[in-house]
């Protein structure tokens, strides 16, 4: 996957912000280096002022060398034109990979949120389904316990009457 691969190198050739600071660099002191103009440290020097001399010692391109200069310029040119745009191709490639990963990325991401959002909704309705249905056992608990305590002392002297009887047939 040439994500990986490009967050792969990017790790391994820059370190992070963490790793900068427990090597002893102040955070201040990157984000001045980063801001600052880089120029600005580098002395250019001056060029020497020509002399006379420098002057009349310079060769002349006659106009018969300059136009076929000119043609070996230009093919040069454009053969380095061609080398960088054979050089620039696997980058825009990777470019486009990236472009098209992170399409996918963002599909499968909404694809996700959807499920997420189906799956908690489909849980709180089984949530609120269940509430009911213990709600409703609850009721009917209570009512059989009013059943049977109505019920079983009725039921428990009707034992006791058929015990007696049976005791007394023996």
């Amino acid at each position: 996957m040439p994500l990986s691969k490009l967050l792969r190198f990017r790790e391994s050739k820059f370190p992070s912000s963490d790793e900068l600071e427990t090597r002893g660099v102040r955070t201040e002191k990157v984000i001045q280096d980063l801001t600052e103009n880089p120029m600005a440290r580098v002395r250019i020097p001056e060029a020497p002022v020509p002399s006379a001399d420098a002057e009349e010692s310079q060769i002349r391109i006659a106009p018969r060398i300059v136009e076929p200069m000119q043609k070996i310029i230009e093919h040069i040119f454009d053969d380095r034109l061609k080398q960088f745009t054979k050089e620039l191709e696997p980058v825009k490639k990777l470019e486009d990979d990236i472009a098209k990963l992170s399409r996918q990325i963002d599909t499968r991401f909404e694809m996700l949120s959807k499920q997420i959002e189906t799956s908690q909704t489909n849980f709180e309705a089984k949530v609120s389904e269940h509430d009911q249905l213990m709600n409703d056992l609850s009721v009917e608990i209570k009512a059989l316990k009013r059943v049977f305590d109505n019920i079983l002392p009725t039921f428990t002297d009707s034992i006791r009457e058929l015990r007696s009887l049976l005791e007394n047939k023996k």
